[in-house]
């Protein structure tokens, strides 16, 4: 029994470990999703006010890292989707307002510049 028991919780913490694992390129990518938005002098709407980039990246990258930890994460469209579209307390959406351009929604803007990274570089067929 005892045998049963050790094999059930070893294949439950190497399945875990495995489930947690972000690939390294969905971490690069949302490394620089948050980088970009935390160097922008772009404006993040949550919950009735808004926040500069450096604020966006910092409470952006707190959901990031909670996420991470509970293994909630396989992709950056999982990222985007599940901690950078809306507040989790109200349930509002969040929005980015750039220079005189409209406020678009988070998803919006940061899919766009998920396409950005992914582009191959200038000059180099993919």
């Amino acid at each position: 029994m005892r045998k049963i028991l050790f094999a059930a919780l070893a294949a439950t913490t190497i399945g875990s470990a495995l489930a947690a694992e972000l690939p390294v390129t969905s971490q690069a990518e949302i490394e620089g999703l948050l980088t970009t938005l935390g160097s922008s002098d772009c404006q993040f709407y949550r919950n009735g006010s808004w926040h500069n980039g450096g604020e966006a990246e910092s409470h952006l990258r707190m959901k990031y890292e909670a996420l991470r930890r509970r293994g909630s994460l396989h992709s950056t469209e999982e990222f985007i989707e599940g901690a950078a579209t809306k507040s989790s307390l109200s349930g509002e959406p969040y929005a980015v307002k750039c220079s005189n351009d409209p406020p678009q929604p988070s998803a919006a803007w940061l899919g766009a510049k998920l396409k950005v990274l992914r582009a191959p570089p200038a000059g180099r067929k993919s």
